[in-house]
């Protein structure tokens, strides 16, 4: 059960508990995600995705957060967010390749504002570890999905993103 005080009080909402599903759930209420993302999107899966996407977007700058939901609960609709919320990069670890290919392509379809190159994911092999550098580099993107491995492996790829942590990107 949600207690409707506690929401109220940390994330700065009037209130999370309603009669009517439809407008509980629904994206619209709040102008920056109505802007940010595509029409396809007018609705929260759920009342936890709703609460950890607002709490996630009220974090202070500097902290960081835990969001466990269920497979198909909407953690792709709060990375994107996220990715937008301020100038910089998001980087999304994700356990797959084909999930990582499988959400570069959902975020590029659900962010409405996006040039092709502000959202990429990277395997090894796949090629595109230089256009990722370069757009690193230029300060031009926004989400990155890759999985550990990838990071973790490629010590010319992780010095990158070390520097762009350094220079606040």
């Amino acid at each position: 059960e949600i207690n409707d005080k506690f929401v109220r009080q940390a994330f700065g909402i009037e209130s999370v508990v309603n009669k009517h599903k439809a407008s509980r759930c629904r994206l619209d209420f709040n102008p920056f995600l109505k802007k940010l993302l595509n029409k396809s999107f007018k609705e929260f899966n759920s009342e936890a995705q709703k609460l950890s996407l607002l709490g996630i977007l009220r974090l202070p700058q500097g902290f960081s957060a835990l969001t466990v939901l269920p497979t198909g609960g909407g953690k792709s609709l709060i990375t994107q967010a996220l990715a937008y919320q301020q100038e910089g990069l998001t980087i999304s670890i994700v356990p797959t390749i084909s999930l990582a290919q499988d959400q570069e392509i959902a975020a590029k379809a659900a962010i409405d504002r996006i040039a092709s190159q502000e959202i990429m994911c990277y395997s090894s092999g796949s090629g595109k570890l230089s256009d990722i550098v370069t757009l690193i580099e230029q300060k031009k993107l926004r989400l990155l999905i890759i999985s550990p491995e990838a990071l973790i492996r490629n010590k010319e790829f992780a010095a990158v993103i070390k520097k762009a942590n350094e220079d606040h990107y």
